[in-house]
């Protein structure tokens, strides 16, 4: 007995040093930069990459490299995570779907080895979705409800939010929907044919969406784009009430606006992807969006480029 003991212990520094070498983990490779923030980086650009196309793509697909997804040093680090991703989806913009897709499915397919790190990931995605960044959230989007890994309930909201990104998508003709005025029922489709729409969906007692209509109002460029007749506005009430709605037509909107309201097709309804109001849309004469959730500067910075101001 004494001697079985004494030969376990003798070559326990052996088995230890074995079990030690077998089972050690890497650990995140890291960089900090100037402000001594840590973050990912990539591993070198390959030389014999020239065009800026191949590299862009090199560096996405490789931009994970540096992480164990089993690291929570990291993985469960809120903040860093936040900053990683954000530099992540920066060079997602840069690629084709035809890249950032295969990408993003094999990112999320890498953060299965840690339940914590996946549901990192799901959560920083949504994000992109709070944030009104659409087309960087489609990819994941479509690996979470592709994925066995996440559960039914998981991908329910994703699910519902890929719906509503899909509609009204940019470079796709935008739902009709038909709207009244103190003159009775017209139909958004109607305004179109001649000139560019600015649709601008708003609750009447929402002091931001008044605000924003007095920016448009006062934009130099905005305002002679209106009143040149090379742009139309429609500001569309989707709460009421509309006595309020009635006073603030005769009252307080501007001018030269085509100004209606519907309490039916876009209140509480998928018909368009209002998450807040004001929400903006920009089509072409021909119904086409053009920008979903547009700013002041984004409707002016158009504008510039493709009507002759």
């Amino acid at each position: 007995m004494f001697r079985s003991r004494f030969s376990l212990l003798a070559l326990s520094p052996i088995l230890l040093l074995i079990l030690s070498s077998c089972t050690k983990e890497k650990h995140t490779a890291v960089y900090l930069d100037q402000a001594g923030v840590a973050w990912l980086d990539t591993v070198p650009t390959p030389s014999d990459l020239s065009s800026p196309e191949e590299r862009a793509e090199y560096r996405l697909i490789h931009y994970w490299d540096g992480l164990v997804f089993t690291d929570e040093t990291y993985t469960h680090d809120a903040d860093f995570m936040s900053r990683v991703f954000d530099r992540y989806v920066s060079q997602l913009q840069e690629v084709d779907s035809a890249t950032a897709y295969p990408a993003v499915e094999d990112l999320m397919r890498r953060a299965e080895a840690d339940s914590v790190t996946y549901y990192v990931f799901t959560h920083l995605a949504d994000g992109l979705y709070e944030r009104g960044d659409y087309e960087s959230y489609l990819p994941f989007a479509r690996a979470i409800i592709a994925s066995d890994y996440s559960s039914e309930d998981d991908k329910m909201i994703p699910e519902y939010q890929l719906s509503l990104v899909l509609k009204n998508r940019p470079g796709k003709p935008a739902a009709d929907f038909t709207y009244n005025t103190l003159d009775g029922v017209s139909s958004m489709r109607s305004l179109l044919g001649e000139r560019p729409l600015i649709l601008f969906f708003y609750n009447v007692p929402c002091h931001t969406c008044h605000r924003v209509m007095a920016d448009i109002q006062s934009s130099e460029i905005l305002s002679a784009a209106i009143s040149a007749g090379e742009l139309s506005v429609l500001t569309v009430d989707k709460m009421g009430p509309l006595e309020e709605w009635t006073r603030s037509v005769k009252d307080e909107l501007p001018k030269g606006w085509i100004h209606g309201y519907n309490y039916t097709d876009l209140y509480d309804t998928d018909l368009y992807n209002i998450k807040g109001v004001p929400t903006i849309y920009l089509l072409d004469k021909d119904g086409t969006v053009l920008i979903r959730e547009a700013s002041v500067a984004s409707l002016e910075q158009w504008c510039l480029a493709h009507l002759s101001l």
